[in-house]
Order: structure tokens, then C-alpha cells, then sequence
């Protein structure tokens, strides 16, 4: 078990900008790994069976990276909703 220590932007413009870089790296590793899910089956299909497993691999890969960054795109609304909702003095 480890942990990753991330150094959240204070203001507001900065959370949105990181969220929003988030959500991209979200959306790239989402494509990332349907590419290697239909290429791996086009792979199994044409006899490259350990190629195909390979790419395979490297989609759940790519889901496990899905399932961090959603993490990290929750915790970042959080903070946004917090600073939104935080007495101004």
C-alpha cells in the first residue's frame, strides 16, 4: 500500500484549470484503452495471440489509470465546492 501526496493549487482559477486537465487525461486514457481493446481483438482474431494478450494488458492498464484519475477529479470538486462555499472574511 502507498500513498500519493498531491500539492492541490490554492485559488479557485487554478483548482478549475487543474480539474479541467483532469478531465482530459481522463478522456485520453478512456480512448487509450478502447483503441487497445478493439486492437486486441482484431489481434486475437488475425492468429497474434500473444500480441493480442499483450494490448490487452495494456487496456487495463489504462482502465486502472481511468479509475485514479476519477479519484483525483472527485477530490478536486470537493475542494472547488469548498473554497466556493468558505467565508470570505
Amino acid at each position: 500500500m502507498f500513498t500519493i501526496v498531491i500539492n492541490y493549487p490554492a485559488d479557485l482559477d487554478s483548482l478549475i484549470t487543474w480539474a479541467k486537465r483532469l478531465r482530459a487525461a481522463w478522456l485520453a486514457s478512456s480512448l487509450t484503452g478502447v483503441a487497445c481493446l478493439v486492437g486486441a481483438v482484431a489481434l486475437a482474431f488475425t492468429g497474434h495471440g500473444w500480441t493480442a494478450a499483450g494490448v490487452f494488458l495494456l487496456s487495463a492498464l489504462c482502465g486502472g489509470a481511468m479509475e485514479g484519475l476519477e479519484v483525483l477529479i472527485e477530490q478536486t470538486e470537493q475542494r472547488c465546492e469548498a473554497l466556493l462555499t468558505a467565508e470570505r472574511p
